[in-house]
């Protein structure tokens, strides 16, 4: 084949090439595109159920429950791991608040390890206060410990207060319940510090009363009345009646257990009193049951009876079966102190039946829980099962992408192959070229350098070598002035045209004047600025020069005559030639060797 035939096919290949990879790339993003759009649309639901269930959460359970369920299937479908532990700990939550107890642990168990693996610090925090809560109410108070523990030590991590709040409030409840209230009563505080900081007067007041628990365990009464009186008041200060009515029953409760039954009756005819003022019929029943308490503890056998019945229609339209139960049990403890033995069986079979009635829901309850276990596991599957087509066929649409990749290298390597052989031979005398070219600049640009600073360093010193020259020029003429000066006063002092005593102040003036040492400091100051380390230099080559040999040195680097040298030293010139001849042979220097240029290569 000659050379232009390869082109051709090579050219048909390469445009080949180019349009399978253009199409299988077409097919790839069409492909995200509308895993896109779909993840997109279950992620918007999942935003819109989860706002749902901040904004209105216990308005109804089983709505909420529903929607925890989907929210739960939709982040299993799209793989969403942090909306799963979010769903998931929403689900805890809701077997919480309605004390599912056996469904509680499960949940978060299997929450807590998804966000630990996201890194999910919010979520781990809040699931394992959760399970701390969980094992409290179950009253397993180790463990309990060891979750709440670990939320607070990440809650004061991320430094989230209001988290802090609520745990140190958990923890103080273990600890009381474990038998230290004087720790708990510390954690209490600590919660109550930022309550009081965010101005949350009703959990202030809530953690109050648990301190007066604590201190009533301790046998400080008084300090016990204090904070549950600080709790009224906060209660109060809120409006938050349900909080006043249960704090007076609180307090009725406790005066009932010491046995102190008439300021007991005292808090429970208030709390009566204010939550009838207040409307707040859902809390009666509680305060008849504890009147019921009340007078069947001080045998007042018939108001016990009409207020133990006066409790149930109230529990009965709430749906309290627990303390329905605990109503039925006091009617039959009040027909049993009043030996009417069939009615006091009546109403002891009444509660067995409630209560065989609430484990009927709680059985039924569970069943339904398994069975969302097995729709959740199922999900779970379908979800790992989805993500693992959708990952081999972006594998697959990968592994073409590279394939045709290489390709389409190979055929433009083919192309260029030979256009870069010749021109990486063309690249290379050019570089050699740019580089001699540069080099030669290089070397240019130094040489100019060099001289410049030569220049301007020779400039410099030449321009202070005049300053020094000037200096020394007006000394000599300070100097002249001067000697004349002092021979006009000698014989106008001789001729007795001047008086002794002026004539004595004139010739101190003048001997101040003509110091010669104090010149020679002024222009040594000026001339070390100049020739740096120029004495020293010349004290390493000769140590044995005077200190006048080195000033006629100096005098003569700046350049000045024998006989400018000798007006400074208001000697003859002979005497400076004399001082020369001596520095020569002290120096060794050969009559062929000038002084001077001597002097200024040092």
């Amino acid at each position: 084949m000659t050379q232009i035939q390869l082109k051709k096919i090579s050219g048909l290949v390469f445009l080949g090439l180019l349009m399978t990879g253009a199409i299988i790339l077409l097919l790839v993003i069409r492909s995200d595109v509308e895993n896109k759009a779909a993840f997109g649309k279950e992620k918007k639901r999942l935003n819109d159920i989860f706002n749902l269930l901040d904004t209105a959460y216990w308005h109804s359970f089983e709505k909420n429950a529903a929607l925890i369920d989907e929210a739960y299937r939709i982040s299993g479908i799209i793989g969403d791991s942090h909306s799963m532990v979010r769903a998931l700990f929403e689900k805890g939550r809701y077997f919480q608040e309605l004390e599912i107890n056996d469904s509680i642990l499960p949940v978060y168990t299997r929450a807590l390890p998804i966000a630990e693996r996201i890194k999910a610090d919010t979520m781990v925090l809040m699931i394992n206060q959760g399970i701390g809560r969980f094992y409290f109410d179950d009253e397993n108070y180790h463990p309990a410990l060891v979750h709440l523990t670990n939320a607070l030590d990440l809650a004061e991590k991320m430094k989230r207060e209001s988290s802090l709040a609520s745990i140190n409030n958990d923890l103080g409840l273990v600890y009381r319940n474990v038998g230290d209230p004087e720790k708990a009563i510390v954690h209490y505080i600590n919660a109550n510090d930022i309550n009081k900081k965010f101005k949350k007067e009703r959990n202030e007041a809530s953690v109050n009363i648990n301190i007066a628990n604590c201190y009533t365990d301790l046998g400080k009464h008084s300090e016990a009345m204090d904070y549950l009186h600080k709790a009224l008041d906060l209660f109060y200060k809120a409006g938050d009646t349900v909080s006043v009515n249960k704090t007076y029953v609180n307090l009725g409760a406790s005066y009932m257990n010491k046995k102190l039954y008439p300021r007991a009756f005292d808090y429970f005819m208030h709390a009566r009193l204010y939550c009838e003022h207040s409307k707040n019929f859902k809390d009666l029943g509680m305060i008849y049951l504890n009147l019921g308490g009340y007078f069947l503890a001080i045998d007042s056998l018939k108001q016990a009876e009409d207020y133990f019945r006066q409790s149930l229609p109230v529990f009965f339209q709430y749906g309290y079966n627990r303390e329905r139960i605990e109503a039925y049990k006091g009617l039959a403890e009040v027909q049993k102190k009043e030996k009417n033995w069939e009615e006091a069986y009546h109403y002891y079979e009444c509660s067995v039946q409630l209560q065989d009635s609430i484990l009927n829901f709680q059985t039924i309850k569970k069943l339904s829980d398994c069975q969302w276990e097995f729709e959740s596991r199922k999900q779970e599957l379908k979800a790992e099962l989805l993500s693992n087509k959708f990952e081999i066929k972006r594998q697959q649409n990968i592994i073409l992408l590279i394939l045709f990749g290489a390709a389409l290298i190979f055929i433009i390597m083919l192309f260029f192959i030979i256009y870069l052989s010749k021109k990486k031979a063309k690249e290379k005398i050019m570089v050699q070229q740019l580089k001699n070219q540069q080099l030669e600049e290089t070397i240019s640009m130094d040489e100019k350098f060099r001289e410049m600073e030569k220049r301007h360093h020779s400039t410099e010193i030449e321009a202070k070598n005049k300053e020094l020259t000037t200096l020394s020029i007006q000394l000599l003429a300070k100097n002249n002035l001067l000697l004349a000066i002092d021979d006009w006063a000698t014989k106008a002092f001789e001729e007795q045209k001047m008086e002794k005593i002026n004539y004595k102040k004139l010739q101190n003036f003048l001997a101040d004047n003509l110091n010669m040492d104090k010149d020679w400091g002024q222009f040594k100051d000026m001339f070390e600025k100049v020739h740096q380390s120029f004495f020293s230099n010349l004290k390493k080559q000769c140590p044995e020069l005077t200190e006048n040999e080195m000033r006629i040195c100096a005098y003569l680097r700046i350049n000045l005559q024998n006989k400018e040298i000798a007006k400074i030293f208001n000697v003859s010139p002979a005497t400076v030639l004399t001082n020369r001849y001596h520095i020569r042979k002290k120096l060794n220097l050969d009559r062929k060797t000038s002084l001077e240029n001597y002097i200024r290569q040092l």
